[in-house]
């Protein structure tokens, strides 16, 4: 039995939420584990522009609660760390980024906030940052030349199913 009341081979609960934030194209929040700890807490947000090419980059900072009274480099060093493992987490869906014309295309940036851990960070970054891709919708290629964003089309991510993820996902529907 863990301190927590799970059994050994029990895995910890998943709460996701989509379309959180009004200020990107796509978001997500990820509670691992909830309970009396208040569990392992991501934000993802993903923001897009045009540029030359496609692109994706991922950004992962940690609160300042996490490390009050902690080591600066090492919080830098795991913010790096993280960065570099959820970047590398997105090479099999970088050719699905959609391209605009022929010289054109979207470059995506996955700014991600670690609230909290108690335990199975990855696990709550890597939902948090899967959901808000499949949330994503990006304006269509002709009004995003235009600067408007009045039509959306959702981006082509074969994350989660291809209908309309709901508002509040469990970790069986990912």
């Amino acid at each position: 039995m863990r301190s927590d009341g799970r059994q050994p081979l029990e895995a910890r609960e998943f709460d996701i939420e989509t379309n959180i934030l009004v200020q990107c194209w796509g978001s997500a929040r990820c509670v691992v584990g909830g309970g009396l700890g208040g569990g392992t807490e991501c934000l993802a947000a993903v923001t897009a522009q045009i540029g030359e090419g496609t692109a994706c980059g991922v950004e992962v900072e940690c609160s300042p609660s996490l490390w009050a009274a902690g080591d600066d480099r090492a919080k830098l060093a795991l913010q790096e760390r993280l960065a570099r493992e959820a970047d590398a987490w997105l090479t099999p869906w970088r050719a699905a980024i959609p391209k605009i014309g022929e010289k054109l295309g979207w470059h995506l940036v996955i700014d991600c906030i670690i609230l909290s851990d108690d335990g199975g960070l990855r696990e709550a970054l890597s939902c948090a940052i899967r959901a808000a891709l499949a949330s994503t919708k990006l304006p269509a290629a002709e009004e995003a030349l235009e600067a408007s964003d009045e039509t959306t089309e959702a981006l082509p991510f074969s994350l989660l199913p291809a209908e309309t993820p709901p508002t509040t996902l469990s970790v069986d529907e990912c």
